[in-house]
């Protein structure tokens, strides 16, 4: 009878302290505790994709464009790539409904076996920062372990939850309880918006909404499309933290061959027909970057630099895009430079016989 009790004593401590350690551990997880000495122990490894040219493991993405212009197709190509891997995506939608989700996946060729394995859908999820619907999803996350977790679109979840996609702070109060759990378990996650009517280049309301993304797409209709018509479409790489090899442009073909089949593949990107003059105009800013350096005696800074170019340039271009060409030409080892500590890049003039 000793034994016995000592024995149910010695079970009861263990669970007791298994538990406790359980209760630690969600501590550390809410407050985001890291060891950064055994994350750099691992060494520095480039990004790993989720879905080649398109989504990094682990990274929280941001793709936006007009309404219609194939966002939802695009990542749905992508969610069937995983799925047929046996990766479990996690898609909270409140735009498409259950039909037209279901309508995508058949059009792309995903398996209705591999759908009900590995994609989880939810029709008009209530994320209202409740308590009762955080506590589920958390739940969720963990039962199902998402490699991919999307939410279509954020707009329509912010007023769900009665917030304004106009203020910074709500859009960060929303993220919070929902993209943030799903980034800790290590899913990858992708926010889909809108850009405003008539073509802005940038998502609607704040900027905060991309803030928190290592990585942004702009979707571009370059021709239209549909179940009768085959059209193409742009994604174009806005941002880009973690350095992946995402192209700056890919296009695809997409829409119904009118045969009863849907096409959805590489296509030529879409041609600037102003390209070739765009072209000349940078090679002759270059060349005026040079000539400035090799006149000047001292140093100059970028926007003295700029300045020079002007007037040796008729046109010149943006000034964003001339201080991209000044950093490509000072990354090659074609200038001296030095990057001061507020980030002014400072070009030296170059000898003549340089």
């Amino acid at each position: 009878m000793l034994t016995h009790s000592h024995g149910t004593e010695g079970e009861e401590e263990r669970a007791a302290w298994e538990e406790y350690e359980r209760r630690c551990e969600e501590r550390r997880d809410r407050i985001g505790l890291v060891d950064l000495g055994e994350v750099m122990q691992e060494g520095v490894t480039a990004p790993e994709m989720l879905v080649d040219d398109l989504l990094v493991e682990a990274e929280h993405h941001y793709v936006y464009g007009q309404k219609e212009s194939a966002k939802t197709w695009i990542l749905l190509h992508a969610c069937r790539q995983l799925v047929e891997a046996d990766k479990t995506v996690l898609w909270a939608d409140m735009e498409m409904g259950r039909k037209n989700v279901a309508d995508r996946l058949i059009a792309l060729g995903a398996e209705p076996e591999a759908v009900s394995a590995h994609f989880v859908y939810l029709e008009f999820p209530a994320l209202d920062l409740g308590e009762e619907t955080t506590v589920l999803w958390r739940t969720l996350l963990r039962v199902k372990e998402p490699a991919l977790v999307v939410f279509d679109a954020q707009t329509e979840f912010l007023g769900v939850a009665k917030l304004n996609e106009n203020i910074g702070t709500d859009i960060e109060r929303w993220a919070q309880p929902y993209i943030t759990p799903a980034r800790r378990i290590g899913a990858a996650t992708v926010v889909l918006d809108h850009v405003p009517h008539g073509g802005a280049d940038r998502p609607v309301a704040s900027r905060q909404k991309g803030a928190a993304a290592k990585v942004e797409l702009k979707v571009i209709r370059d021709e239209p499309f549909g179940r009768e018509k085959v059209g193409r479409v742009t994604v174009e790489r806005t941002k880009n933290t973690v350095s992946a090899p995402i192209p700056e442009k890919q296009s695809f073909h997409i829409g119904g061959d009118g045969e009863g089949g849907f096409v959805f593949e590489p296509a030529e990107p879409a041609i600037d027909p102003n390209y070739a003059a765009k072209a000349e105009q940078e090679e002759n800013v270059r060349q005026a970057i040079v000539e400035v350096l090799r006149g000047e005696g001292t140093e100059i800074s970028q926007s003295n630099l700029r300045t020079l170019v002007r007037g040796k340039v008729d046109g010149g271009v943006a000034d964003k895009r001339f201080n991209e060409i000044a950093r490509e030409m000072a990354s090659d080892d074609q200038h001296p430079v030095a990057v001061e500590p507020r980030g002014q890049v400072r070009f030296y003039s170059l000898d003549d016989g340089d």
